[in-house]
């Protein structure tokens, strides 16, 4: 047992055997960081995703109301449009009735 310490302690204290140890350190950071960084990136673009495709639906729900709101503006327009014309057409109607029941009576 004595003879493996010993030997692990020369093999450990070895300017091979450390700078082995420094270069696993330095690829396990390495990849630490390559994980973080590409964690970090997915996180952002993830993001942006959302709101991409919350703006969008946004958009779409303001279009269909500005467009729901337009037509119910157009058609209330268009009744009152109508609703005079019919007030004169009426009112014309109503003349002629009083005019030919004023020649009927003389």
């Amino acid at each position: 047992m004595k003879e493996a310490v010993n030997a692990y302690r020369k093999v450990s204290a070895s300017d091979e055997y450390k700078e082995l140890e420094r270069m696993k350190s330095k690829s396990r950071h390495n990849e630490a960081s390559a994980l973080y960084h590409a964690e970090q990136v997915g996180m952002n673009k993830g993001r942006l995703e959302g709101i991409d495709i919350g703006m969008n639906r946004g958009l779409d729900i303001g279009r269909s109301e500005g467009m729901n709101k337009g037509i119910e503006v157009g058609r209330e327009k268009e009744r009152a449009i109508w609703g005079k014309k019919i007030a004169e057409i009426l009112a014309e109607k109503d003349a002629e009735i009083a005019r030919l029941s004023n020649k009927n009576t003389e």
